[in-house]
């Protein structure tokens, strides 16, 4: 089962994002806790951090584009579901 890594409300009255830089590409292995993506609203910039182990397997916003709070940044599978789907 893939898991949505979502932009996250951080502070009052905030509803987008810009991303500023991806710590991984499509395909690549992440480890639970690793910086993914990092982010700037109100001039802050904060990291987003994988909330499991598996493949970051797709990527839908990308460097420079802005994000709305709770929308999919991406998606992370299981190693197992990965190799599954490229048998396939």
């Amino acid at each position: 089962m893939a898991v949505e890594i979502r932009l996250p409300q951080r502070g009052m009255g905030r509803s987008e994002a810009t991303i500023t830089h991806w710590h991984k590409a499509e395909g690549d292995l992440v480890e639970e806790g690793e910086v993914l993506v990092e982010y700037e609203s109100s001039k802050v910039t904060e990291e987003l951090r994988a909330p499991a182990r598996g493949l970051l397997s797709r990527i839908f916003y990308h460097e420079n584009e802005e994000a709305e709070v709770g929308e999919v940044l991406a998606l992370i599978v299981s190693e197992d579901e990965a190799g599954a789907a490229a048998s396939s």
